[in-house]
């Protein structure tokens, strides 16, 4: 389960239990089931993405696979104070960029990390 969330994003990096992995790929589904691949995004845990790794991939462990509006607005509170960067910057942030749109209700995703469907 993810630390408690404070307004500072370095902090709650820092917060957050380590996750073993190389990547985690969110699987859009929607209308019950129907896959859109044009819509998927994978991020892998690399120099420039290790941040946006841990959050997703702690994110997805802690509600159990589904990244939902409930997850995508823990997700972004853990971000804290980049998300109004990314809001005043699109595509500066592209992982925070699809969050919003989930936190908004346009998206949901299936969390796989290293290929297996993500767990609590």
């Amino acid at each position: 389960m993810c630390a408690p969330v404070t307004a500072s994003f370095a902090t709650n990096l820092q917060a957050l239990p380590q996750v073993a992995g190389t990547s985690v790929e969110l699987l859009e589904f929607k209308n019950l089931g129907i896959r859109s691949p044009s819509d998927d995004c994978v991020i892998k845990n690399v120099e420039g993405k290790k941040a946006s790794f841990a959050i997703l991939a702690n994110i997805a462990k802690e509600f159990s696979g589904h990244i939902d509006k409930r997850a995508a607005q823990k997700a972004l509170a853990i971000y804290a104070e980049v998300v109004e960067e990314a809001r005043s910057n699109p595509g500066m942030h592209p992982t925070i960029d699809v969050l919003l749109r989930v936190a908004e209700g346009d998206l949901s995703f299936v969390s796989k990390i290293d290929g297996n469907f993500a767990t609590s």
